[in-house]
């Protein structure tokens, strides 16, 4: 799994209870557990997207390594012919 997967899996604290505070109005308002999952949300989110483009950079540098060494294998090809008839012209 990837970077980005990895963090959009991580879980939150078992021991976590939803709770909510009513007012006297009537009104709901967000508890520490709100709170908290909301943090918690927005934190996995950001990080993900963080590893989202590290995920993206790293694949970009192992297309360049893989085509680095497809030219090294061309060049090892072109030696080794050279050195087998170097009398010959390339």
């Amino acid at each position: 799994m990837d970077f980005h997967g990895q963090i959009m899996n991580i879980r939150m604290l078992d021991d976590i209870s939803i709770a909510s505070v009513v007012t006297d109005g009537g009104n709901i308002e967000p508890s520490a557990v709100h709170c908290y999952k909301t943090g918690h949300h927005d934190a996995r989110h950001a990080a993900a997207k963080v590893a989202a483009e590290a995920d993206q950079r790293i694949a970009e540098l192992e297309a360049q390594l893989a085509a680095a060494n497809a030219r090294i294998a061309e060049l090892a090809a072109m030696n080794a012919r050279f050195a087998a008839n170097p009398e010959a012209s390339f």
